[in-house]
């Protein structure tokens, strides 16, 4: 699988986008478990037609009033409530079919589903990482920045509100449908985003050239 090929073919093709938030200190006998997740986000693309979905796992790791926090952020729908047994018939019937599973930055999303029993190899999803795409992108530039909100800035999109799961994957889909029509104009974008960091290293040396001076 080429994790940065941002060239396919998308026709008649169904891609899934999916995001958790992920507590690495919880239930630390649950290695990768949902309920060590306080939430999901999916988004798919089939028929030319795209879908959000936002899930709260109420049995999950999150801390009181999170719930409330995460369904009022969620800027592309409504968000549901599940417990992590329904999450995984959820993403089942939503992965059912697909050509395509994507991700921005896949290992944890990947250990996630596949230690929950969700075996995508068996179910001959191919993926794909805008993580790897934009760093394809970003080659001969000296840009060192690959954040999702880098990266949804680039395809002139101003997120406020990421980090909740379901906003995550629906700019995953977003950001890789933008690179996927018109690469080159991202990567013009690239190259002015790498002059804005440059700046900012620059400015953030200088400073810190005065302190060791004084």
């Amino acid at each position: 699988t080429n994790l940065a090929n941002y060239e396919i073919n998308i026709e008649n093709k169904k891609i899934v986008a999916i995001d958790f938030e992920y507590n690495p200190r919880s239930q630390p006998n649950e290695k990768f478990n949902f309920t060590r997740c306080s939430e999901c986000g999916v988004s798919v693309l089939e028929n030319n037609e795209i879908k959000h979905y936002h899930f709260i796992i109420e049995d999950g790791s999150q801390k009181q009033g999170l719930a409330k926090h995460l369904k009022d952020k969620f800027e592309f729908g409504t968000t549901e409530t599940v417990n992590s047994k329904e999450l995984k018939t959820r993403l089942e019937q939503l992965l059912e079919g697909s050509d395509y599973l994507l991700c921005h930055g896949m290992e944890m999303e990947y250990g996630i589903l596949v230690n929950n029993d969700i075996n995508i190899p068996e179910m001959n999803i191919e993926i794909l990482d805008t993580l790897h795409m934009f760093r394809k992108l970003a080659e001969n530039t000296e840009l060192n920045a690959f954040r999702l909100k880098d990266i949804v800035r680039t395809c002139d999109m101003d997120p406020t509100n990421l980090h909740n799961a379901g906003n995550d994957a629906a700019y995953t889909m977003l950001t890789f449908l933008r690179m996927n029509k018109e690469p080159e104009i991202i990567k013009e974008s690239i190259k002015n985003l790498a002059v804005v960091y440059k700046k900012k290293e620059n400015k953030k040396l200088l400073i810190w050239e005065r302190k060791e001076e004084k």
